[in-house]
């Protein structure tokens, strides 16, 4: 599967990944008595798709293909933060 996007719209496809990846990996500010969680290091086809403004199915079949790298850790995919950068600044 070939996604083709026209150099503008893989700019401000790549702005607005960047935009919702920096929102959802911002670590929370910590309560008074609570410590601040981690970031979030890998995400479900699910989240991912959200993240790149994409269909799920789509982000299923490119993680099929090999278009996306993705680890199976159990039952479960996941995409790694690092993975989802690459994809906002190259594409799929």
């Amino acid at each position: 599967m070939t996604l083709t996007l026209d150099p503008t719209d893989l700019d401000a496809l790549a702005d607005r990944v960047a935009k919702k990846l920096s929102a959802s990996l911002r670590p929370s500010l910590p309560k008074a008595s609570a410590v601040a969680a981690p970031a979030k290091l890998a995400f479900s086809i699910r989240e991912a798709a959200h993240l790149l403004s994409l269909g799920e199915r789509t982000v299923a079949d490119a993680v099929a293909s090999g278009a996306i790298a993705s680890t199976k850790i159990g039952r479960l995919r996941r995409i790694n933060r690092a993975e989802l950068e690459r994809i906002a600044r190259e594409g799929i």
